[in-house]
């Protein structure tokens, strides 16, 4: 696995002296050299500091000041910072430098997923390395920009989050309110993603219980405590999803469930499973110790939101300036959005949150009013709600895109036989994810936003065709199961040569099914306004510049 995510780093990496800045660096690390070096953020606040001082970090160190350009708008303070001095390649690819942390850790957090959906490294190595293959990826992870680090920071809550589900230990609560705070200081975009991770996840934990529950209450009316019961159970231990599961998980809750207690430590020896009284006194326990969590959750948060936003000098009027402004946009609004502007303006708030609270609100501001958008030949103000779906099946490699989906279904399908929440995850944030983007998203300018899909799609991806080869190698087919395992090496040499064939373009890259690209995505689907030092005297289909 290191190897792999040592070469899409070195991929990634060969890219950065090939093209210019894109549209949004410059402004990124204004913003970035600003707060370390006045303790001031103030450009583009709509969008949070932690990756952005992450990224500012190497040119700062190397001699890269703010030259304090008025704000909001920091595109010319970065480009300053940028040509002044004749350092140019240094400050940018210092820049760009910051963003690979992030790189490994989207490809180790969905090692980290693989691995708890399926026993098989091989697989989970396929996993990494289709998404190690996506060109999107590495050509956004090349970038001194947000997008790599939301998804990867984003992918590793919901992991901490689903952890913490499944065991209801505090030790998981405090790892995933510290990458909740890190996912929401990286990009304002990961708060709907995690508060709809958490609804759905948990209402899958909580169905797969119920149903380990019924299961268990069916068998003892029939009288059942043999071999159906012990499989059950060892689904429930094995899952870690089951009201046995969860308790057996935290010995706190087994010490002091009485009866219940030592039917779970029955059912973890592969006993019969609790009655429904005894399942009741186990929730209650395990309902107790999450309303703990949560309350850690929420604290674990906010530290990380409270040092990225702390770090600023103190210059509180003109944050309570900017502020202001936000509760204003607020009060004319309808509805929730009017009574929480009222709220917030009769509140007492830390400069910090101040600072939080107004990039939100600016944020919410850019998506109400929309941003002008391209798709398939037409441009648009408030976007398209199939947007998302033309830009996955355009610039997803096919192999991805076939397996991925049906990959995903199947994990669900077991997930669902084997009451195990894991395994139902990937299909139910996938959709849930993409829905959202679809439906309440105004500002369609890139598949950058919602990179966080292509995990799930890793995943499934690497079961479907796992799960293929393994039915090869045991099926008495002959020459027939020879050419299937041969189909499956096709697909995965696909996936994987569509690095060779797009390099050193993965930011313009479309799939083959996409003729004229410039007809169907323009902007940071194509080439964000990035001039290329130098191309091939043949460059390939997929080069094109707006």
């Amino acid at each position: 696995m290191a190897l792999l995510i040592l070469a899409a780093c070195l991929l990634a990496a060969s890219t950065w002296r090939i093209y210019s800045n894109t549209w949004d660096e410059p402004e990124h690390l204004a913003a970035g050299i600003e707060l370390l070096d006045k303790g001031r953020y103030e450009y583009d606040t709509e969008h949070p500091p932690i990756v952005r001082a992450l990224m500012a970090l190497g040119p700062y160190l190397a001699g890269a000041r703010s030259f304090g350009t008025p704000p909001p708008d920091g595109v010319q303070e970065g480009l300053d910072i940028l040509y002044t001095g004749g350092h140019y390649d240094l400050y940018l690819t210092l820049a760009r430098l910051g963003t690979m942390p992030f790189l490994v850790m989207l490809l180790f957090c969905t090692w980290l997923w693989a691995r708890r959906l399926t026993r098989s490294e091989g697989e989970a190595l396929l996993a990494v390395l289709l998404l190690a293959s996506v060109p999107p990826v590495l050509g956004h992870a090349a970038l001194a920009t947000l997008d790599v680090a939301a998804a990867g920071t984003v992918l590793l809550a919901l992991y901490a989050l689903q952890c913490w589900l499944d065991s209801a230990r505090w030790r998981d609560a405090v790892f995933f309110g510290v990458t909740a705070g890190v996912a929401v200081g990286a990009k304002f975009s990961a708060i709907p993603f995690l508060v709809l991770g958490f609804l759905v996840l948990a209402g899958a934990q909580w169905v797969v219980r119920r149903r380990v529950v019924a299961a268990g209450a069916r068998e003892r009316a029939a009288g059942v405590h043999g071999g159906v019961g012990a499989a059950e159970c060892g689904a429930v231990v094995q899952s870690g999803v089951g009201v046995a599961g969860v308790a057996a998980a935290e010995r706190g809750v087994v010490a002091h469930g009485g009866a219940g207690g030592g039917r779970v430590a029955a059912a973890e020896r592969g006993g019969p499973a609790l009655t429904v009284g005894e399942a009741r006194q186990v929730d209650v326990s395990v309902a107790r110790r999450r309303l703990i969590g949560l309350a850690l959750i929420v604290v674990m948060t906010m530290v990380p939101l409270a040092i990225a936003y702390g770090l600023r000098s103190p210059g509180a009027n003109v944050v309570a300036h900017k502020f202001d402004w936000a509760i204003v946009f607020l009060q004319h609004e309808r509805g929730i959005s009017h009574d929480a502007g009222v709220l917030l303006q009769h509140l007492w708030l830390p400069t910090w949150v101040k600072g939080f609270f107004e990039g939100i609100i600016a944020l919410k501001a850019h998506n109400d009013s929309g941003h002008l958008s391209f798709l398939l030949g037409q441009q648009r103000l408030t976007g398209w709600w199939y947007f998302y779906l033309v830009a996955l099946a355009a610039k997803t490699p096919i192999p991805l895109l076939v397996c991925g989906p049906i990959g995903m279904v199947g994990l669900a399908h077991e997930g669902w036989q084997a009451k195990d929440a894991w395994r139902l995850a990937p299909l139910v944030l996938f959709l849930t994810l993409l829905a959202f983007a679809s439906g309440f998203s105004h500002i369609n300018i890139g598949i950058r936003h919602v990179l966080v899909l292509y995990p799930f799609m890793a995943l499934g991806g690497a079961h479907l065709l796992a799960l293929a080869w393994g039915v090869l190698r045991k099926a008495a087919l002959g020459p027939l199961a020879v050419v299937g395992q041969g189909v499956l090496v096709v697909l995965v040499g696909w996936q994987v040569l569509t690095l060779w064939t797009a390099h050193p373009d993965y930011l313009p890259y479309f799939n083959e099914a996409v003729t004229h690209p410039e007809q169907v995505l323009v902007d940071s689907d194509l080439d964000w306004g990035r001039i290329c030092d130098g191309w091939s005297s043949a460059p390939p289909r997929s080069r094109y510049l707006s």
